[in-house]
């Protein structure tokens, strides 16, 4: 049996909902502190490396290209946004198996030169990732506990949640 918090566990034991000698905590969290004061320069050099300009409104978020995390939709979204706002770039923090699918949407509605899909990133990157973003939009269809929001609010960003994420 797994539980989430300290405080799972001891409520778990005490109402003898759970056994000790087959329960362990897993935390689910981040260290915020890793998102403190990431320099403004971290945050220019990202957006360098990825071609994308010092002055441009950046809509990025991070995870696997998978079904789950809807690519799709973000792909949809950033096509819509970019009819309205000039000078706006889209950020992808990963990789996975619908890249070629994403790529080719972008395509299609005329967003790919706005698109940037890093690949896979160590996660120890991921603060300064976060720094060359101005929102940080999640798309997922569905999720259990996204540590890809915490990390974005300890950054502080402003999140937006698709509300089929169940996570909103």
């Amino acid at each position: 049996m797994t539980v989430l918090s300290d405080y799972e566990y001891e409520y778990g034991i005490d109402r003898r909902l759970i056994n000790a000698s087959n329960a362990r905590v897993v935390s689910m969290s981040i260290d915020a502190k890793r998102f403190d004061g990431v320099d403004k320069q971290v945050s220019e050099n990202k957006r360098k490396e990825f071609g994308i300009p010092e002055d441009a409104f950046v809509v990025g978020t991070v995870g696997r290209i998978a079904l789950q995390k809807d690519p799709e939709t973000f792909v949809m979204v950033a096509a819509d946004l970019k009819s309205k706002i000039s000078n706006i770039y889209f950020l992808w923090v990963g990789d996975g198996d619908l890249r070629e699918m994403m790529i080719r949407l972008a395509k299609d509605l005329g967003v790919d030169d706005r698109l940037v899909i890093t690949g896979r990133q160590e996660s120890r990157s991921i603060p300064d990732l976060l720094s060359a973003m101005d929102i940080f939009l999640f798309t997922s269809k569905f999720e259990g506990l996204p540590i890809s929001i915490l990390e974005a609010m300890a950054s502080k960003r402003p999140t937006i949640v698709s509300s089929d994420t169940g996570a909103a």
